[in-house]
């Protein structure tokens, strides 16, 4: 059914939750319907959805005390945890918005965004694995600690009014206004002030995308597209009431906020934190909490069946997956876990997560394998060449585009970069490559900023990946970027991890891919590297320009870029 359209959706016959519903509103029906369920789950928290709705409304009351206003902006750097879920809630409820704020920015990268997204209240963590945040803070805002709350002052952030301390680990200073103190202030108030009701059409969030190749962008996103993006990353799931959902993606990405946060307060699901990705950590989650569902990367997932193993731990209620990884990796994960659902899907910060999806009712395993299935009920996906702007028939690579009930209402604060994300017709191009086969599925080629033009040719980064760890008998992981050449203008560059007790050389693998692949896309040089020297975002995602790097030092060659 067509959810973008239809007065329903649902997650059973027998369950149902309107398309025209609100964060608030489904929130409220959760409570209804599993008040006694475990909602949120951190070590030792446990916090079921009637208990959860309470501290929502409490930190609402919170918020109401210290001049939080309908319409305001409040910024989040926090990492995974229970209280960041009913603070959003809580903000959320009282009309104003949350922006969550990447943990592993530094100062001048904050600043940026606070100033970008007129953040009035900013919530910060003290501190969040070796990041000090009290001396971030200090850089930006010297004087942080001498205001009250609502009387910042601070004329390089002029919006900025509130600053809150999540005292992770008992140890900020007396003269900070923390959460506990917002909670206290929300129980000492009678009664919340009425907010305006939000309408699904209304922005809920501000994501910021995660600005590797310029200034991050954030993205206005809606109630409706947040809710029915939660929805559809559950359903492809077979996610319900009596599953255990680990939650490994920070909640500043929209697989943590929209694949995790929201598919479980949708469906039912028990909501499992981790404040960071760690295999050990994750295995033993696995094993103690009886974990059935999750989302990460095949490598993760990898991971965490390498340390299952090392620990001797029984990781086999886990049979539920969404893997944006394809090809042999997919397939590994899906036996190794002897997985009962797998899926893929295409996200993407300005589609509120899943674009496109493999529903459960889809049986073609290969076309499960191999692609990121079909576009979602109520969303259209053109493939167009990029020069010409035309629509590209099934089976030709071009630029993704889409448009639909997730898109963005734009970029906040940012009117040129607004205009240029859109078409006429209210298509985002979104700069990756992909294409459409002849009964629908998606297959994403990489980004245009991740093509290496060599001599003449264009190549794709993520085909040469690809090829290296699905088609060659020795490479378990391999990154692969463009470098300054004379002679090429870029030379293709393969970083590689071998299987264990495999020996080849670079020159054999050269060799190998002769014949299997279009000359021009072998790479010129191949460097054999050990699994702990793989440069990672916090994703876990390769960070290219580390790896780019990497590879112009072990090759000795100085960038003029």
């Amino acid at each position: 059914m067509d959810a973008s359209f239809g007065p329903f959706w649902m997650t059973r016959k027998e369950e149902m939750f309107s398309v025209e519903g609100t964060i608030p509103g489904v929130l409220e029906i959760a409570r209804r319907k599993w008040p006694d369920k475990e909602a949120v789950v951190y070590r030792d928290q446990r916090i079921n959805f009637a208990k959860l709705k309470e501290l929502s409304d409490i930190a609402a009351k919170g918020f109401i005390a210290i001049g939080v206003n309908p319409g305001d902006h409040v910024g989040f750097i926090m990492g995974n945890y229970p209280q960041f879920v009913w603070l959003q809630f809580g903000v959320i409820a009282v009309g104003a918005k949350v922006v969550p704020i990447n943990v592993s920015l530094k100062a001048d990268e904050i600043k940026f965004i606070l100033q970008t997204a007129e953040i009035t209240t900013l919530i910060i963590n003290d501190h969040f694995r070796d990041i000090d945040y009290l001396t971030i803070l200090g850089e930006m805002i010297p004087k942080y600690c001498e205001y009250e709350p609502g009387e910042v002052n601070d004329p390089s952030l002029p919006r900025l009014r509130n600053i809150i301390i999540f005292d992770s680990g008992g140890s900020s200073s007396s003269n900070v206004f923390t959460v506990d103190q917002l909670m206290d202030l929300g129980r000492q108030r009678l009664e919340g002030r009425s907010a305006p009701k939000p309408e699904p059409s209304d922005y809920a969030f501000i994501m910021f995308t995660s600005g590797t190749t310029a200034f991050p962008k954030g993205a206005i996103q809606t109630h409706r597209a947040i809710l029915t993006g939660g929805y559809y990353s559950g359903k492809a799931l077979s996610l319900d009431s009596t599953d255990k959902y680990l939650c490994v993606s920070p909640f500043y990405h929209v697989a943590g906020l929209v694949t995790g946060l929201y598919s479980c307060l949708v469906h039912g699901a028990a909501l499992h934190l981790m404040e960071f990705f760690d295999a050990d950590e994750a295995a033993q989650t696995i094993a103690r909490e009886k974990i059935t569902a999750g989302w990460g990367l095949g490598v993760m997932f990898l991971r965490i069946i390498e340390s299952a193993r090392r620990l001797g731990l029984d990781i086999s209620h886990l049979k539920k997956a969404l893997i944006p990884t394809g090809g042999n990796t997919f397939e590994k994960v899906v036996k190794e876990l002897q997985l009962e659902v797998a899926t893929n899907s295409y996200a993407l910060t300005e589609g509120a997560g899943p674009v496109s999806i493999m529903l459960p009712d889809d049986r073609n395993w290969e076309k499960r394998r191999n692609s990121q299935g079909r576009a979602l009920p109520g969303i259209e996906v053109r493939i167009i060449d990029r020069k010409t702007g035309t629509r590209l028939p099934p089976g030709n690579v071009g630029e993704i585009c889409f448009r639909g009930w997730s898109n963005i209402l734009g970029y906040y604060n940012m009117p040129e970069e607004t205009s240029a994300a859109a078409d006429r017709e209210g298509f985002f191009h979104t700069q990756d490559m992909g294409e459409v086969d002849e009964e629908g599925y998606l297959y994403y080629r990489g980004r245009y900023k991740h093509i290496i033009k060599t001599g003449g040719e264009n190549v794709s980064q993520l085909e040469v990946e690809t090829f290296l760890e699905d088609k060659t008998p020795w490479v378990k992981r391999a990154g692969v970027v463009g470098i300054p050449d004379r002679r090429w203008g870029e030379a293709v560059t393969a970083l590689v991890q071998l299987k264990p007790n495999v020996v080849v050389t670079a020159e054999e693998l050269q060799n190998y891919m002769k014949g299997k692949i279009a000359g021009f896309k072998i790479p010129k040089h191949i460097l054999l590297i050990e699994g702990h020297e793989w440069p990672l975002r916090p994703t876990k995602k390769l960070d290219k320009q580390k790896l780019r790097d990497m590879a112009l030092s072990k090759l000795g060659i100085v960038s003029r870029d």
